[in-house]
Parts: C-alpha cells; sequence; structure tokens
C-alpha cells in the first residue's frame, strides 16, 4: 500500500508481555493514555486469534512523511504504589 504525504495513521495496541512472568497483560490493564471515546477491539486476522492477541485503538498518531518532535497524548499523575 502506497501512502500519501500526510495521510494519518493510526496506531494498534496488543498484549503487554513482561520478563518476570509468563503471563500476558490486556495494554489497557496499565493507565496508559485511552483514545477519545475509549478503548475498542479491532477486527484480527486468524493468526492474531490463534496467538491469543487482542488489537485495540491507541491515543496515537501519526501522518506519513511529518516530522513531529512531540505530541501530548494525554496528561496522567501516578502516585508511586502505582509506577511499582
Amino acid at each position: 500500500r502506497k501512502y500519501r504525504y500526510g495521510e494519518k495513521m493510526a496506531v494498534k495496541v496488543n498484549t503487554l508481555t513482561s520478563e518476570l512472568t509468563p503471563l500476558q497483560f490486556d495494554y489497557y490493564d496499565v493507565d496508559f493514555c485511552q483514545p477519545q471515546g475509549g478503548e475498542r477491539a479491532l477486527p484480527e486476522n486468524l493468526g492474531e486469534v490463534l496467538a491469543g492477541e487482542r488489537t485495540e485503538t491507541s491515543a496515537y498518531r501519526f501522518r506519513t512523511n511529518v516530522t513531529e518532535l512531540c505530541r501530548v497524548a494525554c496528561r496522567k499523575k501516578w502516585k508511586p504504589k502505582h509506577v511499582k
């Protein structure tokens, strides 16, 4: 697929893994920025279904061939007990 200059690209999120445990975590089990209107599940292909992956929308957006140094997705305040 060819992208046009400045075309919007949505970023999908998946499960999270840890070096400390073989268990996977849903991306939004961690208090990451959520997309406006909340996250929603996206259609999955057969490989994703068989692997047990769950793809969802994210708050992150990019545009093709456009340099942006920084853009705030959301602002969060975490307490020390939530960051451990």
